[in-house]
Parts: structure tokens; sequence; C-alpha cells
């Protein structure tokens, strides 16, 4: 454990080194500082993290906000994040990288940054600690050996703490723990090391920390706080639950595609196919069966299909639970940083030329940047774009109500700017980021002074009776339309939100 803690000349260099790249990376969020989404819901509310069952997440910005309820110290949370991200890819590059090459190692390291889709949630002003945690928190029983335990079995109980923390943190970030175990699978087998015995281990780790996890969550103090990890439902094993798990899959896979442009698909596509070639290639150089018990020759086989394996591990466990996915869900492929990590490192096990790595790397990571920046700079668009909007909305609710306890129903979702429309046919992947869903603006309108003190979504029956005009209208604008209701004041926003 001292190694994981105690840093060399070179660890340090690197640590240096990989921190300048991801301030690089987020340096367009940091600078925006624009709340997204939940943030509002949690700067209004005072919301944490604990109804989700994340509540390492919740305790760290409990801290941050000296406070049992959450407040926005950011940009404090994504600074934060920054160097546990470096940390987690000072151990990546510890454990799969063993070269201490100054310029290389940040490079190959950062690739379990450059998941396009981790971006999407690292915008929302409050939620970076927890993601990094939840990442990094799954590297480290892969940075830590068995040989450091006089027993065994405190190396898996540490393994399992880790990966139970991880849970508290961000759950959908679990497949990563088992993209990571396929990464440590091919490069145990590229060195000529067992492999049959520290797969299952690593897969008995997984499996003991969710159970531990969801045994956790049965705690009566946990559950009465813990609602919605309780609601979610996990596909039946049966022959109508494996159908719905495959067309589940499917479609996320197909969603996940479209949404990327057509330069990331190619540069993806392309370090994925170089991963399958060295896949093969370490089967072929692997030991001969001969030396092999029969457990490890059938492991062996699993090597070709290593990268299918680790896209699959990327969102298998979002594919088993009942009704989760949609295109607002894109932001929960955090395990997608499994395959990004892995196509890094394939790319420098299977080249060993350091010029031609360079060559190689730089304008992936230079696109990387740009898309980090572009969508920081999408998410500011939007947001000015949609205030002079609020502005109106406010100024003319306020005019309107003598009584803040009139509730105000919200139906329909904010426009989008011109800016929005065009960028978004390159990049598809930016209709996932919501940024003018209704229930958020319930919350960004008493952020910018709206006296209302109870926001509703409106329900069906009455947005149907606004359209046949039974309510006085109030205000009618080209975005927006503001009624009065018998209950209160209807908002009805003329916008379209992605699609469920």
């Amino acid at each position: 454990m001292e190694s994981l803690i105690n840093l060399d000349k070179e660890d340090r260099k690197f640590c240096l080194y990989f921190g300048v790249l991801l301030l690089l990376y987020f340096l367009p969020i940091i600078i925006a500082g624009y709340p997204v989404n939940d943030d509002y819901h949690r700067i209004f509310r005072g919301s944490s993290w604990d109804d989700d069952g994340r509540f390492l997440a919740s305790l760290a910005h409990r801290l941050l906000g000296h406070s049992l309820t959450i407040y926005n110290p950011a940009p404090l949370p994504l600074l934060l994040s920054i160097l546990i991200f470096t940390y987690g890819g000072l151990l990546i590059k510890k454990t799969f990288l063993p070269d201490n090459d100054a310029l290389l190692s940040p490079l190959l390291a950062l690739g379990f940054i450059i998941n396009p889709f981790l971006i999407l949630i690292l915008v929302f002003q409050l939620d970076s600690i927890g993601i990094a945690l939840s990442l990094v928190l799954l590297i480290i029983p892969f940075a830590i050996r068995a040989s450091q335990f006089k027993k065994r079995l405190k190396y898996h109980a540490c393994c399992v703490v880790f990966i139970f923390l991880s849970l508290n943190s961000y759950q959908a970030s679990l497949g990563f723990f088992l993209s990571l175990a396929f990464i440590e699978f091919l490069y145990r087998a590229k060195q000529g090391q067992p492999v049959f015995k520290a797969l299952s281990d690593r897969i008995l780790q997984l499996g003991t920390g969710y159970l531990s996890y969801k045994i956790f969550l049965l705690l009566p103090v946990i559950s009465n706080n813990a609602r919605r990890p309780a609601r979610s439902q996990l596909i039946e094993f049966n022959r109508e639950g494996v159908e719905l798990f495959a067309s589940n899959s499917i479609e996320i896979i197909t969603t996940t595609i479209t949404s990327l442009s057509y330069l990331q698909l190619t540069y993806f596509t392309a370090l994925f196919i170089l991963s399958i070639w060295l896949s093969f290639s370490i089967y072929k150089q692997a030991k001969s069966p001969k030396k092999m018990g029969v457990a490890q020759k059938i492991v062996m086989l699993l090597l070709p299909a290593t990268p299918f394996i680790i896209l699959f591990s990327s969102f298998a466990h979002l594919a088993a639970i009942d009704g989760f996915w949609h295109l607002g869900k894109l932001h929960s492929l955090t395990s997608f940083s499994g395959l990004t990590a892995f196509l890094f490192l394939a790319l420098r096990w299977r080249t060993g030329d350091r010029r031609t790595l360079l060559w190689v790397l730089t304008p992936i990571i230079t696109l990387s940047l740009s898309f980090s920046y572009l969508t920081a700079n999408v998410v500011k668009a939007e947001y000015e774009f949609h205030a002079s909007t609020i502005t109106s909305i406010v100024n003319e609710i306020n005019d309107q109500i003598v009584d803040e306890k009139v509730p105000l129903y919200v139906a329909g979702s904010l426009p989008r700017s011109h800016y929005f429309n065009r960028i978004s046919r390159t990049f598809p992947i930016f209709n996932a980021l919501g940024t003018n869903i209704g229930w958020a603006l319930m919350y960004r309108l008493s952020y910018s002074g709206c006296a209302v003190d109870k926001y509703l979504a409106a329900p069906e029956e009455m947005t149907l009776r606004n359209s046949l005009k039974e309510f006085e209208i109030i205000q009618d604008s080209h975005f927006y339309q503001i009624s009065r209701s018998d209950d209160g004041l209807l908002l009805t926003l003329k916008g379209t939100s992605y699609s469920r």
C-alpha cells in the first residue's frame, strides 16, 4: 500500500505533466462556470446525492460546504477532480506502462479521460468529484498487489472496499472495473503470466463489492435515504429478460455510434481495429498450450475477443436495468473510459516506436481537447441564449402574482439556439446535454429571481385544457406562453427536448 503513496522523482514529473494536460482539457469548463440541470436543483434545494445512493459524493460536498446541506463551491469540485484524475493517471502508468517516458506516459494515460461521454457529466458543476472518485477508486485494486498483504483475504477485502466506495460515488462507473480486469488479463498474457486466477479473482471481487453495496442499501437508515437505487429493477433472468437485454444493448450501441461525429467515429474505429490486431498477436505469442492447465487454456481463448468484451463492459450493466436507457442517459457511459483507456494502452503495447506513437497520439488528443472546448462553449451559448427568455418569464410572472405560494406549472422545453441546432448536426451527442429541459428551468427561475415558491410539472390534463384555450392567456411569445389556470399559473415552453 505504501507504493500508492510514496512518489519518486519520475512519478512527480508524470503528475506535473499529466496535471497540466488535464487542466488544459477542463479549462473551458472551469472558465464557463455555468450551472447545468441538476446543479440548479441542488443549489436551490440543497439536495444531496443520498437519494441516488451516492453517499461518498454527498459527504465530499458536505465537507466543502461546511454543512449537512449542499452549497455551490464551484469551480473547486472540478479542480479537486483534476487532482483525483491525476492520481488515477499515475496508477494506470505504474500498472500498465512500466517504462518511464516523461512525454509519452502522460499522453497514453490520458486515454481514460478522453471518453467523450464523460465530458457530458463533467460540465455539471457539482457532479465532478463523485465521477472522479468512482473511476479512480476502481483503478486502485489493480495498482496494489496481493504480495503486499500478509494474508490474501485482506488483499481481496481491500479491493472489495474500493469497489464499494466507488459505487457510493457513481454506480454507472461499475463497468470500468470489468474493463480494467480484461485490460489486466491481456497485459498479463502479453507478459506470459498466468491469467486464469487473476481474472477469476477480479470477477469475484466485482461480484462481492456489488453484493456488499446492495446489502448496504437494505439497511433501514440507508434505505430510507437511497430511494432511487431501490426503485431500479434489474431485468429478470428468463427468455423475455434476455431478449430485452439484447434489445437494450443494441439500442445503447446504436445511440452511442450515431451520437459521435464522423471524425470521432473514424479514429475510435481505427484504434479499435488495431486493438483487435494486438489481441490476436498476443494470443499467438502466448505460451504453448501444452504447458497450461485446462482452465488456463479455456481462458486464453478469450484473448482475441478482449476488445469486444471491454466494449461490452462499458454498457452491459446499464442494459441490465429495466427501462433505464434513453438518449438523455449518454452521460451515464462513464464506463466507456475503460475502452478509451484500453485503446491508448493497446497502441503502446502494439507499437514500440516513440515517434510513431507521438504522430498518432497528438492529433487524437488535440481533437479530444477540441471536443472538450466545443462542449463547454455550447453549454455557454445555450445559457446565454436562454438568459433573455428566462428574464422575460421571471419579470412577467413577478408582475402577475401577489402571493408567492401560488404554484407555477411548467410544461415543455426551452427552445434551442441556432448555434446549438447547427453544431448538433455534427455532434449529435450534444442533444443529450438537456440544457433546455423544463424541470431544470423550474429551479433556474428561482435562481434568476422568480418569486414563486412552488414549482410543479404540468399534468397532461392541464396542458390539454390549455391547448383547447380554456385558460386565460397572460403572455404569448415566440418561445413561451403563460396562462392562468384554476390551480395557479401555467408556463408552456415551445422548444423540443430529447426523445425518450
